[in-house]
């Protein structure tokens, strides 16, 4: 009689992802205050339609099966821009004491989901070349089974948008300060896959990033 083979936790995971469809949610953190652009970038256009606007028809057009946007600075604005679209919009109330308060809030949006979702995506406005099929990769790779983090790797480093599967939102939810989750990042590198996304470089945070992206006429 053959030798049996030792148990797999990792294939069986994979195994029990590949048995139903992975349920994995997208937060759009579009709280902050703009400090350095000056206004709400949440509200710039690009070709005619706001980065808030563009982040969520961008995650509903993936793989994902709900988004919730986090508002706080024009908040009522924000609600107006994504009015008719099917998702859920959360506020942070907090939303000047830091980026952790607002992954917090759609962390435990996410985590009260039901039926339960197995991860959630975090992804900023401010990256205006984020696009479905980069997070449908995210979902892949988290699929494979191999890691519970996937995060896009530009620059030298890796950052969002990121993947964290439900073992990581109570960490998430506990994060402090400006940092986002890149302190979580940092002290799970060993268990986080990556997804080159070089665009990922560009993010909007001035109004001279602002108006040498609109420069490029990829607008």
């Amino acid at each position: 009689m053959p030798a049996r083979r030792p148990h797999s936790r990792r294939g069986s995971v994979t195994r029990a992802r590949q048995e139903r469809v992975t349920r994995v949610a997208t937060v759009i953190l579009a709280a902050g205050g703009s400090r350095r652009m000056g206004s709400p970038k949440q509200l710039l256009r690009i070709g005619g339609i706001t980065l808030v606007r563009r982040a969520a028809e961008t995650a509903l057009a993936s793989r994902c099966q709900a988004v919730y946007v986090v508002g706080g600075a024009a908040a009522e604005a924000v609600r107006r821009e994504l009015s008719e679209l099917p998702l859920q919009v959360v506020d942070n109330p907090d939303w000047e004491t830091g980026l952790a308060g607002s992954i917090r809030v759609g962390i435990e949006a996410v985590g009260a989901g039901s039926p339960e979702f197995d991860a959630a995506i975090l992804a900023p406005v401010d990256q205006p070349q984020i696009h479905p099929a980069l997070l449908d990769r995210l979902i892949e790779v988290f699929e494979d089974g191999e890691r519970e983090i996937v995060a896009c790797s530009y620059a030298g480093t890796v950052g969002a948008p990121a993947l964290f599967s439900r073992r990581h939102f109570a960490d998430l939810a506990n994060l402090s300060g400006d940092r986002g989750a890149k302190s979580l990042l940092e002290a799970r590198a060993g268990e986080v896959a990556q997804v080159p996304f070089p665009e990922g470089a560009t993010d909007l945070d001035t109004p001279e990033d602002y108006q040498r992206f609109l420069g490029r006429g990829r607008c």
